[in-house]
């Protein structure tokens, strides 16, 4: 169900987004630190060893994205 764990998943997410400091950031963040505690706590259950290295992976790709994006679109 969407609401098991879900203080879990909101106290990661706003400490995730938070790190990233920026407040624009901050709020750009903060649903993609739900996926990342949403992905972390279900697979979990299997391996903490892949919870970790699975949201490590979609975070590296999220970065590489938008880097890419920002660098072929720049503000003027």
């Amino acid at each position: 169900p969407f609401f098991r764990y879900f203080g879990n998943r909101l106290s990661s997410a706003i400490v995730f987004a938070l790190l990233h400091v920026d407040p624009l950031l901050v709020v750009a963040v903060f649903p993609v630190g739900i996926v990342l505690a949403t992905v972390f706590l279900i697979r979990r259950e299997r391996s903490w060893c892949e919870a970790f290295w699975i949201t490590t992976t979609i975070h590296v790709l999220h970065n590489l994205l938008m880097l890419a994006l920002i660098t072929s679109f720049p503000i003027p």
